[in-house]
């Protein structure tokens, strides 16, 4: 019978380590089996994104771990014996007395307006973001794959009810992420604002993303403040005149052009 223990604990990190984290308070928390262990050519990838041994697996489970652990100062390990089991470790920063009032100082979501359209394949994400900016006074679609956003796009364009930005995750498991739909989109409407959501520190920095065409990145896991600010300044930009009268004028007869080809006949 297969077994799995589960610890947590306080540490505290001395100064002077040469390896690991930097000194303070920390959280361990320890989760053991007794399974088969890791085999040797496998650990070296353990924590690459879509890396995976199991025949239905995403092989993102460990990678977002990662992730999300790095982004709060943290880290995770692990040890492993081949036919004795595997050990992670995961090391948390302690919150300190003064969190919360920290937390009550941070500014309030900045309220706005425009249409938003969220590709994520994190169904509690999409219900949770559309509700935080329909507060804020924003009017939100969402997709939990490809086809659906590029079909939501579509018909706003026809409509007449373009996005004012979107929103895309870089990776959905089994089928195209926002690397992939961004161009595709930039197709349609070359001056859309499109947002880089991910939890892989790995993947791309921002600037490199940037570099491809996204206006703006966000960090998984990220705060509600840091996204409407974002949105908001983005909006703010778009709606400000840039560029040369005529330039503004082709883009719109450009636009124009491309949803009469769109429109049934």
């Amino acid at each position: 019978m297969g077994l799995v223990v589960i610890e947590a604990f306080n540490e505290e990190v001395p100064a002077g380590e040469v390896t690991g984290p930097p000194p303070g308070r920390y959280v361990r928390f320890r989760v053991t089996d007794n399974g088969p262990g890791i085999p040797m050519e496998h650990r070296a990838r353990l924590f690459d994104p879509y890396f995976t041994t199991k025949k239905n697996g995403s092989g993102l489970g460990l990678a977002t771990s990662h992730s999300i652990v790095k982004r709060h100062g943290g880290q995770i390990t692990f040890q492993t014996e081949l036919g004795r089991g595997t050990t992670f470790d995961v090391l948390l920063p302690a919150a300190s007395p003064t969190t919360p009032e920290i937390l009550a100082a941070e500014p309030s979501m900045i309220q706005g307006h425009g249409r938003v359209l969220m590709m994520d394949d994190n169904e509690s994400l999409l219900l949770f973001v559309a509700r935080v900016l329909g507060r804020c006074g924003y009017d939100v679609e969402v997709a939990r794959d490809a086809a659906a956003c590029e079909t939501a796009f579509d018909t706003a364009l026809r409509d007449g009810r373009r996005f004012d930005a979107v929103i895309l995750d870089l990776t959905l498991p089994g089928g195209p992420g926002g690397l992939d739909v961004l161009p595709r989109l930039r197709a349609r409407d070359a001056l859309v604002p499109i947002i880089a959501t991910t939890g892989y520190v790995e993947i791309e920095t921002g600037a490199a993303l940037e570099e491809r065409g996204f206006a703006a990145t966000l960090p998984k896991p990220f705060k509600t403040q840091d996204l409407t600010r974002i949105l908001h300044s983005l909006l703010e930009s778009k709606r400000r005149p840039s560029g040369t009268a005529a330039e503004r004028e082709n883009h719109v007869a450009g636009a124009g052009e491309r949803d009469q080809r769109r429109a049934p006949a």
